[in-house]
């Protein structure tokens, strides 16, 4: 193993199917690029269904200085699906296979990123990259002036100028009607969305604005895996 990325889930174009694992294994110099070999963990919160697949990827340097990679499912594992012009997709979904070869893509360039900085001191092989919970103990300025409710899905929404310069947990902000935001990345970029589940929003603001634990976003706003099976909305197994 040369990288293995064990944070939090990773939600992958939808936020019921996340990344729960990822492992680059091998990392081959070829005459036309770099072929990579790893294997890629997901987790399917609507069919209650995980598994692991293998994948193969080859990089080319693109002109901007980066690489690019080309994320396939690794055949030799069996059966996968196939696109309309018969090459191997690893779901069905197009949207969530796009995030899936991003995400494996992501992780390709830190590893690369990582080697170029530490290949010298022998410290390459074996990384293990884990998240290291940021308990907020800063202030929570409460936002007391009109609802602006309407306003967070304005591209320059003065979250800062609202909390205070910042006194409140990255990403998080609650209006001075009631309702609670967070900011999160999405297939369309970065925006806010309401936060329904109260457990939700405790663990936000305990955690300087990152969920984790699986969610869910069903009737328009976040609220936890655990919350919507509770109610129904997602089968137990």
């Amino acid at each position: 193993m040369l990288y293995r990325w064990a944070r939090r889930e990773e939600p992958l174009g939808a936020s019921w199917f996340v990344a729960r694992g990822l492992v680059i294994s091998s990392l081959d110099h070829e005459d036309n690029g770099i072929v990579a070999r790893g294997t890629i963990t997901t987790m399917d919160y609507v069919e209650n269904f995980g598994g692991t697949d293998g994948w193969v990827a080859e990089g080319h340097l693109c002109s901007h200085g980066i690489m690019e990679w080309n994320v396939k499912p690794n055949e030799e594992d069996g059966f996968h699906w196939r696109d309309g012009n018969g090459y191997p997709i690893f779901t069905i979904s197009a949207s969530l296979n796009v995030a899936m070869n991003n995400f494996i893509s992501g992780c390709l360039n830190d590893y690369l990123e990582y080697l170029s900085k530490h290949i010298e001191d022998g410290s390459a092989s074996g990384v293990v990259v884990t998240d290291t919970v940021v308990t907020y103990s800063g202030p929570m300025f409460q936002y007391e002036g009109p609802c602006v409710c309407a306003t967070t899905q304005e591209s320059e929404f003065p979250w800062e100028k609202l909390t205070n310069g910042g006194q409140f947990p990255e990403n998080c902000f609650k209006c001075s009607c009631g309702n609670m935001w967070w900011r999160a990345e999405t297939v369309e970029g970065w925006r806010w969305i309401p936060v329904l589940d109260p457990e939700a929003w405790k663990l936000l603001l305990q955690d300087n604005g990152v969920l984790n634990q699986p969610f869910g976003t069903i009737r328009g706003g976040v609220e936890l895996v655990a919350t919507l099976r509770a109610a129904g909305f997602i089968p137990v197994g």
